[in-house]
């Protein structure tokens, strides 16, 4: 059980940190210029690893 919601845990992330590249990019932005700030629900269990690609 824990290895599994590790698993969505990881899928979730990853889907995040897809979402707001492309985001950042269509809006003609280089993602890599920019810091992740992180605020609000569920704070850095999710917004750390989002910012670590």
């Amino acid at each position: 059980m824990i290895e599994t919601a590790a698993g969505v845990h990881r899928v979730v992330n990853a889907r995040m940190a897809d979402q707001i590249r492309l985001m950042t990019i269509k809006r003609g932005y280089d993602p890599r210029e920019f810091a992740l700030v992180v605020l609000g629900g569920r704070d850095r269990s999710t917004g750390w690893p989002s910012q670590r690609k």
